[in-house]
């Protein structure tokens, strides 16, 4: 079961290195944040399919305990992956992509010093070794030697940029997320942290979506220039307007004396 487990891990991971591309180009092209939550939606469909199937199939047990417990988990993990996800496509967005993806990839190592200290789980020197190993495959899998080399030659460069530092948040934030679904799991099982994590990120997502939204109204209402009254002309009014257009004539017409 412990193989199973690292195996897993090491498949998903290889699954997000290889998605980090993809998310790239998508959030150079369709900017952050409606990338996060084009990603985030578009995961909650396909895990709503593959649960109907596997409730259908495998018999997923549901209780009210587990669904409570999950969800209020949920709305913690929800939070994390909302930030976590957002983060990593800004850094991505901004690059480079060289340093980005190796920092994100060692988010696995934050959810393991919560775990020791929240958990009190024991590590044994071989599961050290098997996880060093591990990370340390995810961190060269998905680190370019050749553009590393590339931006450390540019003059100037400094290695905390704005999408490095995005990449820590995001780091963090997973690891985080992570920690939390793998409490939750053990129990309540594993989809329905999985499924409450997508459901709050999303509603996170939308009410940042909504906030935004709000703001930049009010912004376009404070500065948006005031409209005039329209008023009815008054005899004061016509005098104002009469009383250039009688200089400009007085100006330009001789006088009788003149013609005189």
């Amino acid at each position: 079961m412990q193989l199973l487990g690292v195996g897993l891990g090491g498949m998903i991971a290889l699954v997000w290195g290889s998605a980090d591309i993809l998310a790239t180009l998508a959030a150079r092209r369709f900017r952050t944040f409606k990338t996060t939550f084009v990603s985030q939606s578009t995961g909650l469909l396909a895990l709503l399919v593959f649960g109907i199937l596997a409730f259908w199939f495998w018999h997923l047990p549901f209780t009210m305990t587990a669904l409570a417990l999950s969800a209020v988990i949920g709305i913690f993990t929800g939070l994390c992956a909302a930030l976590g996800y957002f983060a990593f496509y800004r850094a991505l967005e901004i690059g480079p992509i060289a340093i980005v993806s190796p920092i994100t990839a060692t988010s696995s190592t934050f959810t393991l010093i919560l775990s020791i200290i929240i958990l009190q789980e024991q590590l044994t020197p071989g599961r050290v070794g098997i996880v060093s190993i591990v990370i340390l495959g995810i961190v060269l899998a998905s680190t370019s030697v050749a553009e590393l080399r590339t931006l450390l030659a540019k003059p100037g460069y400094s290695l905390w940029g704005p999408g490095v530092r995005w990449a820590i948040v995001a780091t963090l934030a997973f690891g985080a997320m992570d920690f939390g679904i793998g409490a939750s799991a053990s129990l309540s099982g594993w989809f329905l942290p999985v499924l409450w994590t997508r459901v709050f990120s999303i509603l996170f997502l939308a009410l940042i979506s909504y906030w935004k939204h709000h703001q930049r109204g009010a912004k376009e209402l404070k500065y948006a220039p005031a409209e005039l009254p329209l008023r009815a002309p008054t005899g004061a009014l016509v005098a104002e307007i009469a009383s250039p257009i009688k200089r400009t004539l007085s100006l330009s017409l001789p006088s009788l004396d003149e013609i005189g």
